[in-house]
């Protein structure tokens, strides 16, 4: 793992909180430095590999742009036919194509839940108030 040295003007008041916390950890100030930075991060450590690249990419976007992300949705149709297809399912009624779709939708929604979480919780440590977010009212 490659380190890289960096050098920050700290107020006061936060280089105090940042003492008060490596003695509480008892551990060197820069080591409660980089320990205060990693947990204050949003990680993708937990998110399959397939979805990180995206995921990082968004890291880079406007609070614009990460508020449409949070705010979209399946379509209609999507939504319907994904539940079509899951009562279907309840029944054991499913070819292996409508499964084979099924598991494709479900695939998608995953995707699209990840990326709508993965915004709010970049929008949060960006410092914006998310009781604003109605999630049942949706604009596309």
């Amino acid at each position: 793992m490659n380190a890289y040295s960096v050098t920050v003007d700290l107020p006061e008041i936060l280089f105090k909180r940042i003492e008060r916390t490596a003695q509480g950890l008892n551990q060197p100030m820069p080591q409660a430095l980089l320990k205060i930075v990693e947990s204050n991060l949003p990680s993708l450590d937990k998110v399959p590999v397939p979805y990180r690249t995206e995921l990082e990419a968004m890291e880079s976007w406007s609070d614009q742009q990460l508020w449409r992300s949070a705010k979209e949705a399946m379509s209609d149709r999507m939504q319907q036919e994904l539940g079509d297809l899951l009562d279907k399912n309840r029944h054991d009624n499913l070819s292996t194509t409508e499964q084979a779709r099924l598991d494709q939708l479900h695939a998608e929604a995953n995707r699209l839940m990840l990326r709508k979480s993965y915004a709010l919780a970049l929008l949060k440590w960006r410092g914006n108030q998310l009781t604003t977010f109605n999630a049942t009212r949706i604009a596309n």
